[in-house]
C-alpha cells in the first residue's frame, strides 16, 4: 500500500481515536510555532526541533498526577478553538494549573475540573518553542468528553446491574429458594443493582453539580455499604451453619424468620446510621473546622480526596472485607474438621452428609473469590495509589461482579431445574419421569426384594421375573443458594 493510499486510513484512525477522548490538538498547523504577542502561526525556525513533545501525565487513583514518560498521544491538526483561544498562565495564576493526560483531557487539580480534547489545544511558542496551552474562548459550551475508561466501566455496571436483577427475579420467583440465605442473596442483589445504575449512570454521563451530583453521591454511598453489610450478613451465615452454635428457639420457619430479621436490621440499619452522619457532616453549617467533612460536589460527586472517603466509605468497607476474610476462614477449617469426624462413617447418610460439605465449601471458595478478593482489591488500590492503568483489571472484575454472581447462583442445573417446573411444569414432569425411573429385572422372589428396597414398585410376572421400577429422587439442596 502506497503513502497515497495510506493517509486517508491514518486520517480515519485519527478522527475514530479523537472521537473516544484520547486525541490532542495543535493550534498551529504541523511545522508552525505560535507567536503569542500577534496571535499568529508562522513557519518554526530552521533550527527547532521537529518533535512535539508534550508533557504528559497520569492521573492516580487517590487524585495525585504524575509524569508519564515515554508516553505519547495521537495529535491532530484539525484547529478545535475556531472563534479563538487564550493561554492559560499557572506561573501567575496557581488557579489555571493544569495537567494534560495521556486521556486526551485537560485536567485542573484546583477545582477538579476537567476538559476534553475539543476544548484546548497545545503550541509551540515562539521564541523558545516551548509547548504551551491555550483554551478555547468557547470551552464553557463545549461539552466534557466522557473519557474511555469511564464509559467502559459505566457500560459494563449497567450489564452487570441486568445479570443481577435477573437473579433476583429467579431467588423470588421460585419458593424454594427463599429460605435465609436466598433472602439474603435477594437484598444483596437488590441493593447491588440501585449501586450499580445509579454509578454506572454517573459515569456514562456528566453529572456535574447541584442536586443531581448530590443525589447521585448519595445513593451510590448508601448502596455499596449496604451491599459490603449484605455480603458480611451471608458470610455469617455460611460461618454459623457450620459452627455449631445453639440455633434460635421455635420452630425451623420461626427459626428462619427471625433469623432474617436480625440479618435485615443490621445490614439496612448500620448504612442508614453512616449515611446520616455523613449527611449531617454535609450539609449542617455548625460543624467545628476540625471535623472532616465529606465535600460532596466539591471537586466531583463524591469524596475528594484520600482522607475523607477512607475515614467515610475505605475504612468501614475495610473492617467488613477483614471479618469476612476471617469468617471464611473460620467456615473452611470448621468443614475440614467435619469431614475428618465423617471420615470413618461409610454409610449412605454420612457420604450424603460429605457431599453437602463439598457443595458448601465450593460456594464458600466462589463467594470469597468473587465477593471478598475483587472488593479487597478495590480498598486496596484505593489506598495504594498508583496509575489508573494498573488497576484496569481489577476494576472490570469489579464492575463485572454481577455476571459473576448470576453464574455462581443461577447458571446451574438445579436452579433450571426449579425454574422449569416453576413455568413449563408439563415440560419438567415430562422430562423428571424420562431421567427418574429406572427398571431392573431379576429372578429372585418378590418377597425377598421388597424386603431390601423402599418405596419402590415391584412386580410379578408369569416367567418369574421380577421387575423393580425404582424413582430416584432428585436432591433438593435448597438450603444451598
Amino acid at each position: 500500500m502506497g503513502t497515497d493510499a495510506a493517509l486517508p486510513l491514518l486520517l480515519l484512525l485519527l478522527a475514530a481515536t479523537c472521537s473516544v477522548g484520547q486525541c490532542l490538538h495543535r493550534c498551529c498547523p504541523r511545522g508552525a510555532w505560535l507567536d503569542q504577542g500577534a496571535a499568529d502561526c508562522f513557519s518554526a525556525p530552521d533550527n527547532a526541533s521537529a518533535d512535539f513533545r508534550p508533557a504528559l501525565h497520569h492521573r492516580h487513583r487517590n487524585g495525585s498526577y504524575a509524569p508519564a514518560e515515554n508516553a505519547s498521544v495521537p495529535v491532530s491538526d484539525e484547529h478545535p478553538c475556531p472563534e479563538g483561544y487564550y493561554p492559560l498562565e499557572p506561573e501567575t495564576d496557581p488557579a489555571e494549573e493544569h495537567y494534560v493526560l495521556t486521556t486526551g483531557e485537560l485536567h485542573f487539580p484546583a477545582d477538579g475540573s476537567v476538559l476534553g480534547p475539543a476544548a484546548f489545544c497545545l503550541a509551540e511558542v515562539f521564541p523558545d518553542g516551548r509547548v504551551r496551552t491555550y483554551v478555547c474562548e468557547s470551552a464553557v459550551d463545549v461539552p466534557f468528553v466522557v473519557p474511555a475508561s469511564f464509559a467502559l466501566y459505566g457500560g459494563l455496571m449497567l450489564v452487570s446491574s441486568l445479570f443481577v436483577l435477573a437473579t433476583f427475579f429467579v431467588y423470588a420467583s421460585v419458593r424454594r429458594l427463599r429460605n435465609v440465605s436466598g433472602l439474603c442473596l435477594m437484598s444483596y442483589t437488590a441493593v447491588l443493582f440501585v449501586g450499580y445504575v445509579a454509578s454506572g449512570t454517573s459515569q456514562i454521563f456528566d453529572v456535574a453539580d447541584g442536586a443531581p451530583c448530590f443525589a447521585a453521591a448519595f445513593i451510590i454511598y448508601f448502596s455499596f455499604l449496604a451491599s459490603f453489610f449484605w455480603l458480611n450478613v451471608m458470610c455469617f451465615d455460611i460461618f454459623w451453619t457450620f459452627s455449631g452454635f445453639r440455633s434460635l428457639r421455635g420452630t425451623a420457619r420461626e427459626r428462619e424468620h427471625k433469623k432474617f430479621i436480625i440479618y435485615s436490621i443490621y445490614s439496612w440499619g448500620c448504612p442508614l446510621i453512616l449515611l446520616s452522619v455523613t449527611l449531617v457532616m454535609q450539609f449542617h453549617n455548625d460543624i467545628p473546622d476540625g471535623l472532616l467533612r465529606p465535600q460532596f460536589g466539591v471537586k466531583r460527586c463524591w469524596f475528594p480526596d484520600d482522607i475523607t472517603i477512607l475515614a467515610y466509605f475505605y475504612g468501614p468497607v475495610g473492617v467488613l472485607v477483614l471479618c469476612n476474610i476471617i469468617l471464611f476462614i473460620l467456615t473452611a477449617i470448621r468443614i475440614a474438621q467435619l469431614k475428618r469426624e465423617t471420615a470413618m462413617l461409610k454409610g449412605t447418610d454420612s457420604r450424603r452428609h460429605d457431599d453437602d460439605n463439598r457443595q458448601r465449601f465450593n460456594l464458600y471458595l466462589k463467594l470469597f473469590l468473587v465477593m471478598g478478593v475483587n472488593w479487597s482489591m478495590e480498598v486496596i488500590s484505593g489506598l495504594v495509589g498508583g496509575p489508573e492503568y494498573v488497576w484496569y483489571v481489577t476494576d472490570i472484575c469489579n464492575t463485572l461482579q454481577g455476571v459473576l454472581i448470576f453464574v455462581i447462583f443461577v447458571w446451574k442445573d438445579r436452579i433450571r431445574r426449579m425454574l422449569m417446573e416453576k413455568f413449563c411444569p408439563k415440560r419438567a414432569s415430562t422430562k423428571l419421569s424420562k431421567s427418574t425411573v429406572v427398571t431392573y429385572s431379576t429372578r429372585a422372589s418378590p418377597s425377598r426384594l421388597s424386603h431390601g428396597v423402599l418405596n419402590n414398585k415391584v412386580t410379578d410376572n408369569s416367567n418369574g421375573d421380577v421387575k423393580i421400577t425404582a424413582i430416584t429422587p432428585i436432591s433438593d439442596d435448597s438450603d444451598v443458594p
